[in-house]
C-alpha cells in the first residue's frame, strides 16, 4: 500500500462528517469533503472503507454540494516575457488587479458563447 505524507489531504467526499478513527483520533471532514489526516489514518480510512464499515458518501443522507454554472472568463494578453505567459483566461472579478500588472483586455477574443 502508498504510504502518504504527513498531513496529507484526503478528498473522500463527506462534507461535515466526523468519523471516530479509535486510538488514531477524530477526523473531522470539512464542508467540500475533505480531511487532514495522518498516514495512520489514512491507512484505517482504506481499510474501512474497503471493508464496507463506511457509509457510501452518495447515500450517506446529505447530498453532495451543487457545482454553480461555470463562470465566464475574460481574455487577457500582456506583451510576452520570457518563460511567463503572454494569454489567459481571467475571473472577471480579478480583471482589474491583473491589469494592473501590465495585462490588458483582448478584443480579439471572447468567453461568450
Amino acid at each position: 500500500m502508498t504510504k502518504l505524507a504527513t498531513d496529507t489531504l484526503l478528498f473522500a467526499g463527506w462534507p461535515d462528517k466526523t468519523v471516530d478513527a479509535g486510538e488514531l483520533g477524530v477526523i473531522q471532514f470539512d464542508q467540500n469533503g475533505g480531511a487532514l489526516v495522518s498516514p495512520a489514518q489514512a491507512d484505517w480510512l482504506a481499510e474501512q472503507i474497503a471493508a464496507g464499515n463506511l457509509t457510501d458518501p452518495e447515500v450517506s443522507g446529505k447530498p453532495l454540494p451543487e457545482i454553480d454554472e461555470a463562470v465566464k472568463t475574460v481574455a487577457m494578453r500582456r506583451e510576452a516575457l520570457e518563460g511567463g505567459p503572454a494569454t489567459a483566461d481571467v475571473h472577471p472579478d480579478e480583471v482589474e488587479h491583473w491589469q494592473a500588472h501590465g495585462w490588458e483586455i483582448d478584443p480579439s477574443e471572447s468567453s461568450e458563447g
